[in-house]
Order: C-alpha cells, then structure tokens, then sequence
C-alpha cells in the first residue's frame, strides 16, 4: 500500500509540475502538435459457435506534442477504450471470459534533448480498467479489476541516422481492489483447489522493469527493431504453497523474460501501390516460485506457473490509389508450454508424466478507406482458436473459438 501511495503522489507531483511548467511557458514560443484520434466501431462476435447481439467498440485518444524550446518537450496523454465484444484472457493459465472491457488511462512524458543525439525521457501514468465477467455485473465491480501506477525513465542514443540504441527503467504497481471479497467466497477456495488465490490482495504486485533495445535502418528501407525486458514481480500477499499443502509465511516471486524482435519491410513502391511486410516474434520465460496443492485430489504441483511462450506475427498490408486506401492481413501463431503443470483428463485426474501444452492462432483481415482528411472508414474481421492438451475445463477454458467483426469510422487530428 505505501508503494502504490508513493507512486500516486509521484505521478500527481510529475503531472502538476509539468502542468505548471506549460502554463509559465506560454509567454515564450511554445508549439503545440495536437494529436486526436477517434474511433467508433459496432460489430458481431461469436463464442464456440454461439453468436451474440451487435456490440459497439469505442477508442478516444488524445496526445499533443508540445515542444517548450529546443531542449524540453512534453508529451501528455488522456486514453480511454470500451470494447463490448467478448474477449478470452490468460489470467492464471486457462482461459477466462469477459463480457465487455472499460479502461483510462492519464499519462504524461517529459523529453529532455541533452545532447544532438541523446535523449532522456521519464515517464508515469495511471490506468484503471473495468472488467465484466457477467452481463449482470455493475461496472467497477468486476472481480478482475485493477488499477496500474508506473513511473520510469528512458535513455535514448542515435548513434548515427541508421542505428540508435536505448535503455530504461519501471516501477509499477498493479491492485486488484475486489478480488478478495468475491474470491473468498467461489467454489474453488472453499474446495482449497486455489489456495494461493483464496487470500486477501493476492494478485496485487509491486514490479520492477529494466529493458533495453536498438533500432537499425537497413538497405532498402528495412527497419529492424529489437527489445529485451526483464520484470520482477513482488505479490503482496500470496503466500507460497508447501509440500504439505501448508502456506509458508513467505510471499510468491516471479521473475519474467521477454524477447523482442520486429521487421518492417517495403516489399513494393509503385505510384498506386505499395506493399508492407511486418513480422514480429516475442519469447518470453516466466519462473515463479509458487506452487499448487489440489486438495481434492491431494496433489502437489512444483512450479505450477513457470512457462515458456513462443509467438510469431506475420502481416501484410497493401496501399492502393494516391490516398491510398489499405488492405492488411496477419497472422498470429502463440505456443505455450508449462514446464512442470500435468496434464487432467475431464474428471480432474492427473497425468504426471505429460505436461500441459496450448496453441493459439487468429487471423485478421482489415480494411481502411480515407473519405476525407483525417476521416476513414473502417472494417475488421478476426477469427481465433485455441487447442490444448488440456482436458479439464471446469475452471478455465483451454480449447475455444472466437470469431468477430467490426465496421465503423475513425478520426485523427
């Protein structure tokens, strides 16, 4: 709690100071950038099969660049986003379902330009985000709400026109406000089938981030982008879960390893056409010292959350006529594997020789149409499934299908 608290005062004091700072700059040649962007969206989504009612998604961002001289730029943000079409999320490792998303975010990022070709930039913002697991349920009253404080900084150096380099820093927090009132009550904890997630604040998490990473412009136009980002996770009241069953008076730890890499690639420059080839793959190692004891089935897991994920993005998009109007396709392939977490059949019976494994794939095809300046049209269809090895699904979903589609307008300033 006294974490958050700090990282609530930092980001009011930062926010304040760079308020502050603006409104005394006015007198002196400021130039302003401003930067909105607007979309409404109504379309359809299917579940297993099932189809649901139109649903609206909305998208408001505002971000203006505003530059105080030479050296100092701040660059204010105000996000907020609704999505009303059913999404799966990984929360624990199985799939939980949500009827509809609300979140906001205030952030704010200061740029001091300290030499040519080295940048320094800090960073803090706070995010809330609403999410509703039944259409009953009151907004600001999901059990998998949450509110996110982070503050950072990062350091960027151009080390010519083609290549630059950089590295940063994160603290930030994350709670779960309702989660224990409506947990302590689920079938699951008074089975004791979770006891790590049956206590009070056990998904909340204080974190720490480095990362560091490099831009490079290849010959004909490549870009190549390259990140490697460590987290550190301090839950704030998981307790971890011994052999007997028992919890010991120590707090669960995760430690988390991403890989980053990106390619953009001009495939065709013609006068009404031009095609764009994107490809982006992530491997990310996630160790956690936490593990699990299945009452039910007097089982204890080691390790029960460490995994390994490989996920690869292809896509592709083409830019027809002089305004151009865009089509773009992609590609999403996720392979998760979990090093020590066995195998149930329907039952809940365990394999202890087969580990759990899932596959994720979706597609997407995208259409945009420029009417006038900043006014677009715009089209969307997705279709995802996922398989697993998996064979008991009373908690979570592990084998599912999702397909949606999206039609409306967008507009940027």
């Amino acid at each position: 709690m006294k974490v958050q608290k700090r990282g609530l005062l930092f980001f009011i004091v930062f926010t304040y100071s760079l308020t502050h700072l603006l409104t005394y700059s006015l007198t002196a040649a400021v130039k302003v950038i401003p930067v909105v962007d607007l979309q409404l969206l109504s379309g359809q989504y299917f579940y297993d099969g099932s189809a649901n009612n139109l649903a609206g998604n909305m998208f408001f961002n505002v971000t203006p660049a505003i530059k105080l001289n030479e050296k100092f730029s701040i660059i204010p943000g105000l996000t907020t986003q609704y999505k009303a079409t059913k999404q799966i999320e990984d929360l624990a490792g199985g799939g939980t379902l949500f009827q509809d998303v609300l979140d906001g975010n205030l952030s704010s990022r200061f740029i001091y330009k300290l030499f040519d070709n080295l940048k320094l930039k800090l960073d803090t913002s706070y995010k809330l985000e609403y999410r509703r697991e039944t259409k009953d349920e009151s907004i600001a009253d999901g059990l998998f709400d949450y509110k996110k404080v982070s503050y950072g900084f990062e350091t960027e150096y151009a080390i010519s026109k083609q290549y630059s380099a950089r590295i940063g820093a994160d603290r930030f927090t994350i709670k779960f406000p309702n989660y224990e009132s409506l947990e302590s009550g689920t079938t699951a904890a008074a089975a004791g089938l979770s006891r790590e997630l049956a206590g009070s604040n056990v998904l909340d998490t204080k974190n720490i981030s480095g990362s560091a990473g490099a831009t490079a412009k290849l010959p004909f136009d490549i870009t190549l982008d390259a990140d490697c980002i460590y987290i550190k996770k301090d839950f704030d009241d998981q307790p971890i879960v011994l052999l007997t069953g028992s919890l010991s008076s120590e707090q669960r730890e995760d430690k988390v390893y991403i890989g980053n890499l990106g390619l953009i690639a001009p495939v065709l420059k013609k006068d009404k056409l031009k095609i764009i080839a994107v490809c982006n793959g992530m491997y990310t190692v996630t160790n956690s010292d936490q593990n699990h004891y299945d009452a039910r089935k007097t089982t204890f897991i080691e390790n029960y959350y460490d995994y390994t994920s490989k996920y690869y993005n292809p896509a592709v998009t083409f830019l027809f006529g002089t305004k151009p109007y865009a089509v773009t396709a992609s590609y999403g392939l996720e392979d998760k594997k979990y090093k020590d977490r066995p195998v149930q059949d329907e039952n809940g019976t365990y394999d202890l020789e087969r580990k759990i494994w899932s596959e994720t794939q979706n597609t997407t095809v995208s259409f945009i149409y420029p009417v006038s300046k900043g006014f677009k049209l715009k089209a969307s269809t997705t279709y995802l499934w996922e398989r697993s090895n998996m064979g008991y699904e009373e908690l979570y979903k592990y084998k599912y299908n999702t397909a949606n589609y999206l039609m409306g307008f967008s507009y940027e300033y």
